[in-house]
């Protein structure tokens, strides 16, 4: 393993890379998790273990901090869905194909993360699978309320409706 930086939208972002011994080609960039805690691939060095992994199966592997987390540059703000950052995740596969030579790329990511290889995929002409951990299937951000969400996701009469049923007036009487 050694440590790579790299380029992306004015920032130094800084990965590390797991090569394999007998290389089968292809790549994975492992799109690391998100928020300031990274807690969907750092929980017990989860992506290092995954990266050693996978290299012992001839993958060439990258694992990186977004612009603003651990050792990368920049300021990152608060992530939001709609939002994903695939400037990072490009320059990342570029990152993993000029030190290997690989042929094709995994993009692989948990939660917000796996929004972020998601969107990226389709900017990359040698992506060949996404593995998405956890992803999200809405658009809310974070911070919003469950009641939030459904006024946004519903109409009017579909909220009213959800807030005058059965199961909703019996659990206000469950104290």
């Amino acid at each position: 393993e050694r440590p790579v930086y790299f380029e992306a939208g004015g920032n130094l972002l800084f990965g590390m890379l797991t090569e394999p011994e007998a290389p089968n080609g292809l790549g994975v960039v492992i799109v690391q998790g998100g928020d300031t805690v990274n807690v969907s691939l750092q929980r017990n060095r989860m992506a290092v273990e995954l990266a050693r992994r996978l290299a012992g199966e001839g993958f060439a592997v990258l694992r990186f901090d977004y612009h603003g987390l651990g050792e990368s540059s920049g300021v990152i703000g608060e992530l939001r869905l709609s939002a994903p950052c695939t400037e990072g995740a490009e320059a990342a596969a570029a990152c993993l194909r000029s030190e290997t030579g690989v042929d094709g790329l995994f993009l692989a990511g948990a939660c917000f993360s796996s929004r972020t290889s998601l969107s990226t995929a389709p900017l990359l002409d040698d992506v060949v699978g996404v593995v998405m951990a956890t992803p999200p299937i809405a658009n809310y951000e974070r911070r919003e309320a469950q009641a939030e969400r459904m006024a946004l996701d519903q109409d009017l009469g579909q909220y009213v409706s959800t807030a005058l049923s059965w199961e909703t007036v019996r659990n206000l009487a469950n104290p």
